[in-house]
């Protein structure tokens, strides 16, 4: 079981897998840290000095902070992961082909979102976050996620185990300074919906407020960015559910976390089926068949004949998921 590998063999599990896959063996967990650690202080450089923002295609905003963090994380993956393709936001982005033309390559492929969560960056949030998966055949195989404003990073995979520490191994006394991570496991009076800050788009707002009404003591509350699944893995959360939107350079790493935590991250059915709850087909809460738990599926490879859109999905604790069961 996940909850009793202890932080520091298991992630010496994860150094060892990432040499065995790397250009020279000196090359592991330590460079995608020390990658991170760059890119946090490069990011947080540019916010103090200041920065000018455009939109992509998509009218969602870019700035300085997002291209230099790429430009770092390409560099090193290329250095010493040279045979393994990369899909990454910004270059996707730039390319003349839409994105919806695009899809993911087989065997591994590194996805990256240089900075998830551009819109808190620039409100001034601290929860953005910087987000490197590697996925083989379109499924999450490893995570990272990194926090620059608390310089923790959290990482995982289900064959690994999660663990959060930070991500200076100096400050970290080694790779024993990081914990293991496992999601919410018994009765909760209180759980904790979670729902993003700058894209609740009216299915998933729906969705939480029916909730609540559904399930007593139900809270909600908002985050930035791929926090969402780094507060379920630490067992500080239950439920993120999310609709159309999301790139699978925003989920990948996330779904890894998820499955290393003992969590469950769950394609959502497309089609509206009635259920326990009693829910109308015709309304919103029904919609991709979120509930019941019972109507949800295993995970299908990310961006699967969809480009680079993941589908919807739920991220779940085994308590969300036992309520839900029990309803």
């Amino acid at each position: 079981m996940n909850q009793q590998i202890d932080g520091e063999s298991g992630i010496c599990a994860v150094d060892h897998f990432l040499k065995s896959i790397a250009e020279s063996e000196q090359d592991g967990l330590q460079k995608i840290l020390a990658t991170l650690d760059d890119c946090g202080a490069e990011i947080l450089r540019i916010r103090e000095k200041g920065f000018e923002v455009t939109e992509k295609r998509d009218l969602s905003p870019v700035t300085e902070a997002d291209q230099a963090s790429e430009n770092i994380i390409l560099s090193a993956l290329r250095s010493c992961w040279p045979a393994i393709s990369i899909v990454s936001e910004e270059e996707t982005f730039a390319l003349e082909s839409e994105c919806a033309s695009l899809r993911l390559p087989s065997g591994y492929c590194w996805l990256v979102d240089p900075l998830d969560g551009t819109r808190e960056f620039l409100s001034g949030h601290n929860d953005f976050t910087v987000n490197i998966a590697l996925v083989q055949d379109g499924l999450p195989v490893l995570g990272f996620i990194y926090l620059p404003c608390t310089g923790e990073v959290y990482l995982g995979g289900g064959q690994f185990g999660s663990f959060a520490g930070l991500c200076d191994l100096k400050l970290n006394s080694g790779y024993s300074g990081f914990r293991s991570l496992q999601v919410n496991t018994g009765f909760s009076d209180s759980p904790i919906a979670l729902v993003s800050r700058s894209h609740c788009d009216e299915m998933t707002s729906e969705v939480m407020n029916w909730l609540v009404s559904k399930i007593p003591g139900m809270r909600i509350q908002q985050a930035g960015s791929a926090t969402k699944f780094c507060i379920i893995a630490s067992g500080e959360g239950d439920f993120y559910l999310r609709g159309p939107g999301p790139k699978v350079w925003d989920v990948a790493a996330g779904a890894a976390i998820m499955q290393g935590a003992e969590g469950f991250f769950m394609d959502l059915q497309e089609e509206p089926a009635l259920n326990s709850f009693e829910t109308s087909s015709e309304n919103h809460v029904n919609l991709y068949g979120i509930i019941p738990a019972m109507k949800i599926k295993p995970a299908q490879p990310l961006g699967g004949g969809t480009g680079l859109e993941a589908r919807p999905f739920a991220a779940l604790s085994v308590t969300a998921m036992n309520i839900l069961r029990q309803r």
